[in-house]
C-alpha cells in the first residue's frame, strides 16, 4: 500500500497502532494511491480477533525475501494457542523480534577520497545487542490491549527489555521477550546510511563514525556481496552502482533539500541531524573551493 500519511504507530515511543483501531482509522481517511482497500477495511475490523504483528519498514530500506513469512511461522507458533488457534490462553502476550544482522550502505559522498568503489560502501554488519530500524516487530495475542507492551525507541529497545526488564511481563517463562533473529534468515536487512536520512546516523563520514560502523563488521568480499544482495534481496548490484552515482552527482542538492524540511511538518526535527549535513556541506564546499583554486 502507498498512504499519504506520515504518521508512524506501533513501533517506537507513540501511542496507538492497529488494534486499538488508531492506526486503521487514519490510514483509511487517508489517501490510498495503491492497494486493496476491501482487504485493508478486513483487517480492521479483524484487528480483536486475530493476532496482530507490526513491523517497521523505512522506504530507504529492505529485508530478506523470507522474513515475513519466517517471522510469522515464530509468531504463530509463540503467539497463538495450540488448539484453537485463535480464542483462549495464547501462550505469549506480546513479542518483539529484531534482525541481529544486517547490510549497511552508504553512497560515496564528494569527498571521500579512502573505501570510494563504484557501489559506495556496503558493510556487513552484526548488532547482537542492539535493534536496528528495518525488521523490528511486535506480536501481540488476542485479547491483549495496545498499551500491552512497553515501547522505546529502536537503540533502546533491547537493554531496556532484555537487560533492565523495563515491562511487566509477556508471558514468557524465562522472559524472552524480545528475540534476534540471527539465523532464517541470517542477514535480515538491508540498512541505507544516506543523506536523505531523518536521523543521518553514521552518515557525515566523520572518524567517530567510521569506527562505529567497523564495530562489529562481519567479513565478505565484493563477489559474495553482489551473490547475497541479489540471492537474499533481490538487489542487482548495477542498480547499487547507478543508485549510488546518482546521489554521488545530486549530493548537495540532496543535503540542502533535508536542511531545509528539517523541523517543518511531516519532517523530522533533531540537532544531530541539522549538525551532520551543515558539516557534510561545509565540506563539499572545501572541496570545490580546493578544486577551483588548484593549478
Amino acid at each position: 500500500y502507498v498512504v499519504a500519511t506520515n504518521t508512524n504507530y506501533g513501533i517506537g515511543s507513540e501511542t496507538g497502532g492497529w488494534r486499538d483501531g488508531k492506526e486503521g482509522r487514519e490510514v483509511l481517511s487517508s489517501t490510498i494511491y495503491s492497494g486493496n482497500i476491501k482487504w485493508l477495511k478486513q483487517a480492521h475490523l479483524a484487528r480483536e480477533k486475530h493476532v496482530v504483528a507490526e513491523t517497521r519498514l523505512d522506504a530507504d530500506d529492505g529485508l530478506h525475501i523470507q522474513f515475513f513469512s519466517n517471522i510469522q511461522k515464530d509468531i504463530r507458533a509463540k503467539l497463538l494457542t495450540s488448539q484453537n488457534q485463535q480464542i483462549h490462553h495464547p501462550r505469549l502476550k506480546w513479542r518483539y523480534w529484531c534482525v541481529e544482522n544486517h547490510l549497511a550502505w552508504t553512497p560515496s559522498p564528494p569527498f571521500a577520497i579512502t573505501n570510494a568503489t563504484q557501489y559506495g560502501i556496503i558493510l556487513p554488519r552484526r548488532q547482537p545487542y542492539e535493534c536496528v530500524t528495518p525488521g523490528i516487530t511486535i506480536g501481540l495475542s488476542v485479547g491483549e490491549k495496545q498499551d500491552s507492551f512497553p515501547r522505546f525507541m529502536h537503540h533502546k529497545l533491547y537493554q531496556q527489555i532484555m537487560v533492565h526488564k523495563n515491562h511487566a511481563g509477556c508471558g514468557d517463562t524465562k522472559d524472552n521477550c524480545l528475540r534476534m533473529i540471527k539465523k532464517n534468515p541470517f542477514i535480515g536487512a538491508v540498512r541505507s546510511r544516506t543523506p536523505t536520512s531523518a536521523g543521518m546516523k553514521n552518515v557525515a563520514r566523520k572518524e567517530e563514525d567510521v569506527k562505529e560502523m567497523s564495530k562489529y563488521s562481519l567479513s565478505y568480499n565484493d563477489t559474495e556481496l553482489e551473490q547475497l544482495l541479489y540471492v537474499n534481496f533481490r538487489i542487482n548490484f548495477d542498480d547499487v552502482i547507478m543508485a549510488n552515482q546518482y546521489v554521488h552527482d545530486h549530493f548537495t542538492g540532496i543535503l540542502k533539500d533535508n536542511l531545509k524540511g528539517q523541523c517543518t511538518a511531516g519532517h523530522s526535527c533533531k540537532n544531530g541531524t541539522k549538525e551532520s549535513l551543515e558539516y557534510m556541506l561545509a565540506r563539499v564546499k572545501s572541496l570545490n573551493k580546493s578544486i577551483e583554486t588548484a593549478p
